[in-house]
């Protein structure tokens, strides 16, 4: 196998940075430990193209939370577009799931869903608390903000610890990619 000189190294491993180094997201703050997810070419396997997936996890971050902005088309696009117009239909299919759940250990874990609108200017979503019936863990909770755009629907979707700091976060970030 011939070996490669360290500039040949350095200049490959710059260029493979160039194609898989994943995009901040605009309208989160910069002084926060946030690490860029290369998940473009992952998530949601022809489902929805990933834009940007960032999260701050560490501990040097004061909250939680994972901030990503999607492009769905066609049906997914569509689909999409009905749960952030009618954000029940979410909490009926999660409440479904439980009742159709044969596992005996998650059969007796029932999900407490909460869901409420969400507007910015033109953009719609919703917000959602999950959490389990009867307490035991802390809730976890979600914000989605979008915007169809023809036949596809560009999302925000932020997901972490705290309700306050989600919300907060999708509305920063759909402010400053979808808003425009």
């Amino acid at each position: 196998m011939p070996r490669l000189s360290l500039p040949a190294l350095l200049g490959f491993l710059a260029l493979a940075g160039c194609i898989y180094a994943p995009r901040g997201v605009e309208g989160l703050p910069t002084d926060e430990a946030w690490v860029a997810l290369p998940l473009r070419g992952w998530l949601a396997e022809g489902r929805g193209r990933p834009e940007a997936v960032v999260a701050c996890l560490s501990a040097d971050c004061p909250h939680r939370l994972m901030v990503a902005v999607v492009a769905l088309q066609g049906d997914d696009a569509r689909a999409a577009a009905q749960i952030i117009e009618n954000p029940e239909i979410l909490s009926a299919h999660l409440r479904e799931r439980d009742e159709a759940d044969t596992d005996k250990r998650r059969k007796e874990i029932r999900t407490a869903v909460e869901t409420r609108r969400l507007v910015l200017d033109r953009l719609r979503g919703f917000v959602v608390t999950l959490s389990r019936e009867g307490g035991g863990r802390p809730p976890a909770h979600g914000a989605v903000l979008g915007r169809p755009e023809g036949d596809s629907l560009r999302i925000v979707l932020a997901i972490g610890e705290n309700a306050d700091v989600v919300e907060g976060a999708v509305r920063q970030v759909a402010e400053a990619r979808l808003n425009r």
